[in-house]
């Protein structure tokens, strides 16, 4: 094989290896979820209220800050899903929040809360 065509295949090789790397997206956290006081969902459509219960639909790549107390939340089997650091849910200042059926991962806390919470 020529030296030339050598040359031309790894500049080949070299062009489309860049091109395929510049088409790749990094995972990112999608910003913090809140439930607000008010019980309105702010951050995601994967949450959805019925009354005083709150239903995932899908996985949620971010932490969870709640700020309503007496709720429920069921996870319907889905993730909550960090980037290795952070709270998957942060309680802020309630009580009598359930959660149950919701898969926590890849953070450095899994809950984190500054009054009585019960989980389920």
């Amino acid at each position: 094989m020529s030296r030339k065509l050598l040359l031309l295949m790894l500049l080949a090789l070299l062009i489309g290896t860049l091109n395929l790397a510049s088409s790749v997206e990094k995972a990112k956290a999608s910003g913090t979820i809140y439930i607000r006081a008010d019980g309105s969902v702010e951050g995601t459509n994967k949450i959805q209220r019925d009354g005083d219960a709150y239903i995932f639909s899908g996985n949620v790549d971010s932490s969870v800050t709640i700020e309503r107390s007496r709720i429920i939340i069921n996870g319907n089997g889905y993730m909550v899903r960090g980037m290795g650091t952070g709270y998957g849910f942060y309680f802020d200042s309630v009580s009598n929040v359930t959660i149950s059926n919701a898969n926590i991962e890849n953070f450095s806390r899994v809950y984190i809360f500054s009054i009585r919470i019960s989980v389920a």
